[in-house]
């Protein structure tokens, strides 16, 4: 049986998942490349399908460039004011935006404005919080372990770039 955009419905499995709910300021709370998160929903809480996190964002800082080869990247933002690249398109985006990233396409993206910015991230599918937190663990005690971190991207699909 097919749904009405003619994917195959779910699994029986995906039904076996159970509802979720976080709290405001709530989720697993983690600090990436010195970026505060949290992470609101893993791989095995979503059937493998999606993660979500919230990232918030200092006054002029954001990620290098980079290209994810395994995972589509969706971003909402809450608060602040970002300038978004992905692929040639460039915007200056506010609360209620949305920016979708389809693998393998160059996007970074910074924050503009002069207090600090929320966004709202999810990839699919999931294991995109794998990353984040290997990440964090290599970089343990402001000791970051270069060769530790190229592995990583390696293993994970992300590649920065120019």
């Amino acid at each position: 049986m097919t749904h009405r955009n003619n994917l195959e419905r779910p699994s029986e499995e995906v039904t076996t998942l159970r509802a979720k709910v976080v709290p405001p300021g709530e989720g697993e709370a983690i600090e990436v490349l010195g970026t505060p998160m949290k992470i609101l929903m893993r791989a095995e809480e979503s059937g493998g399908t999606f993660c979500a996190y919230e990232v918030l964002v200092r006054p002029g800082e954001g990620p290098r460039p980079h290209i994810q080869q395994q995972e589509e990247e969706c971003f909402y933002v809450l608060e602040g004011q970002f300038e978004f690249q992905a692929g040639a398109q460039v915007a200056l985006l506010g609360p209620g935006s949305f920016v979708f990233v389809p693998r393998r396409t160059r996007h970074t993206f910074k924050n503009v404005g002069p207090t600090p910015g929320r966004l709202l991230g999810w990839d699919m599918p999931a294991g995109r919080e794998y990353w984040f937190e290997q990440t964090a663990r290599v970089m343990r005690n402001g000791a970051f372990a270069e060769a530790q971190w190229e592995a990583l991207n390696r293993e994970c699909g992300v590649e920065f770039v120019p």
